[in-house]
């Protein structure tokens, strides 16, 4: 029963740790109405390489989306809080 209470001790003591941390977090992300930048994603599956896309997004609160998929296959996606819109050219 002791290990419990350490356990449980433990848990909290660290979600006490956590809470100052998630609190500077959720007051930076609100400050930010607007964000750009290019990106390179990799995808791995045990542990090789399998998937890679470069492109571009950009983001405007409160709802506001535009994903620009370069490379390897063009796909452009938006978004404006209401619908969603996904083109493929051929």
């Amino acid at each position: 029963m002791k290990y419990f209470w350490r356990i449980l001790g433990f848990i909290f003591g660290a979600s006490a740790y956590a809470l100052p941390a998630h609190n500077l977090l959720i007051q930076k992300l609100q400050s930010i109405h607007t964000l750009d930048a290019q990106f390179h994603q990799s995808v791995s599956m045990n542990g090789r390489l399998s998937h890679q896309s470069l492109g571009h997004f950009s983001l405007k609160k409160p709802d506001l989306l535009y994903w620009d998929i370069q490379k390897p296959h063009t796909q452009l996606l938006i978004a404006d809080g209401h619908y969603v819109w996904v083109y493929e050219p051929q």
